[in-house]
């Protein structure tokens, strides 16, 4: 979803995005079949472990995202590009699913495929277009303060983010809905800007994920029922929020490792599956698709689960990718490149002249 860097393109943000995106479909697989239906000790403490290594997915997502936009112009072409293969696949699969039998054709449903973003019908969607149009003014705050302001200000968000969320969870609406809305992807786009000017300050950033992830699979599994027995305050989510203390700084070191490698090998194959990779999301967590695909897999059934869901993972993921595929090539036929340079052209000069009567 990021636009393209200039210059020499850094393949290790690429191949994170492929890893990203695998990790998203084995939470929505966890979700879908494993937590549900396991009962075998083995099974279920590596469903949780794989659960704690994946939870950074969105987060990361959205710090790539604030690395390279926070230093780059708004463009109205990449509204429309992801508009555009976000109202594909909605209106489509709705259409498909009409045709079948398995959708009904009236209002509700219909104005859900037709507007997917402005209906939440993806709500990572909805937040990354709340928060692509403010990263103009997002950026212009990035370059009026200084290092120890951009510091102090993650810290200060931080603080009260713990506190509030991760301790006492007091009335989640107040403060990002668990990492569920544009202002905690905000708070991740102003993360990954400091990365970007500063460095990350981390030494040692795959060691800090590797720890994250298992500190949040013990306390889930052993501190967290102690910590339930005698604080009943105490939020016994922290674990599977977005913007809890922990999974915030897991992702920062994810993110932080990527950023400071450089990948040589498999540079084709990279290049070609990365920008597909956001189709996976929009094809496989439609909300007709995952009501079918999910059972194909039997993850209803206790046997072999976690060989199934490995198998699960990978078919959906390599089906939506040749899907994606097909879609871009018959678009690029369609639409030639310079409607979207004229799109950025013309929108400029609408801000330019309104800027000058304003």
């Amino acid at each position: 979803m990021e636009p393209e860097v200039s210059q020499k393109r850094n393949l290790s943000f690429d191949l994170l995005k492929i890893i990203l995106m695998l990790m998203v479909v084995v939470l929505h697989a966890n979700t879908r079949g494993a937590f549900s239906y396991t009962e075998a000790p083995v099974d279920h403490y590596l469903t949780k472990l794989s659960e704690f290594f994946c939870i950074v997915a969105v987060n990361v997502f959205v710090m790539i995202t604030g690395f390279f936009q926070s230093q780059k112009r708004f463009r109205i072409s990449k509204l429309l590009i992801l508009e555009s293969e976000v109202l594909f696949y909605s209106v489509v699969i709705y259409i498909v699913f009409c045709c079948i039998g398995k959708a009904e054709f009236w209002a509700d449903p219909f104005r859900r495929a037709y507007m997917p973003v402005m209906s939440k019908a993806y709500w990572f969607v909805t937040a990354y277009v709340l928060l692509y149009c403010l990263s103009p003014f997002l950026n212009m705050v990035i370059g009026a303060i200084s290092r120890k302001q951009h510091k102090a200000l993650l810290i200060t968000i931080m603080a009260v983010s713990f506190v509030w969320n991760d301790l006492l969870h007091f009335n989640k609406e107040m403060m990002f809905y668990d990492g569920y809305s544009h202002i905690w992807f905000i708070v991740l786009y102003l993360t990954a800007a400091y990365i970007r000017k500063y460095g990350a300050e981390i030494k040692h950033p795959l060691l800090g994920y590797l720890l994250g992830s298992i500190f949040l699979f013990i306390y889930d599994i052993f501190l967290g029922k102690v910590f339930e027995d005698y604080l009943e305050i105490l939020n016994s989510n922290i674990t599977m929020s977005y913007c809890s203390i922990i999974v915030y700084f897991t992702s920062v070191c994810l993110f932080s490792f990527f950023s400071g490698i450089r990948i040589t090998r498999g540079k084709r194959i990279i290049e070609t599956v990365s920008p597909l990779t956001f189709a996976v999301y929009l094809i496989h967590e439609n909300n007709y698709v995952k009501q079918v695909v999910w059972p194909l897999f039997g993850l209803d059934i206790k046997s072999n689960l976690l060989l199934k869901q490995t198998f699960a993972v990978f078919t959906i993921f390599t089906v939506c990718i040749v899907i994606e595929y097909v879609r871009a090539r018959i678009f690029s036929l369609i639409i030639r490149k310079d409607v979207w340079k004229k799109a950025d052209d013309t929108f400029d000069r609408f801000m330019i002249k309104l800027k000058n009567e304003i």
